[in-house]
């Protein structure tokens, strides 16, 4: 819920202008969203906070697979993948 916001108010922030014809009711209904979340209930900001891991979660899934299929190999979930390259990837996975 709460990354579906961020990535609706990004959405706006990059694509609306002044001459959007419903630029006016796109911010006012983020805006109502925002102060939604803000004053949410305890259990609900909860909920938000697992709904928002498990999106997160999936994207991460998502992007590993598509990461397996372009490199053609498996690759470690547990590792790090900042800094390494494609060339290290394939490496590691062939000492596994």
């Amino acid at each position: 819920m709460r990354n579906q916001l961020i990535t609706d108010l990004w959405w706006f922030i990059e694509n609306v202008t002044d001459e959007t014809p419903d630029k006016d009711e796109r911010f006012f209904a983020l805006r109502e969203r925002v102060r939604e979340m803000q004053t949410a209930p305890t259990e609900d900001k909860e909920q938000a906070a697992i709904d928002a891991a498990a999106e997160a979660q999936s994207a991460y899934w998502d992007a590993m697979s598509d990461l397996e299929a372009v490199l053609g190999c498996a690759v470690d979930s547990t590792q790090d993948l900042a800094g390494m390259d494609a060339d290290t990837l394939r490496e590691l996975a062939e000492e596994d």
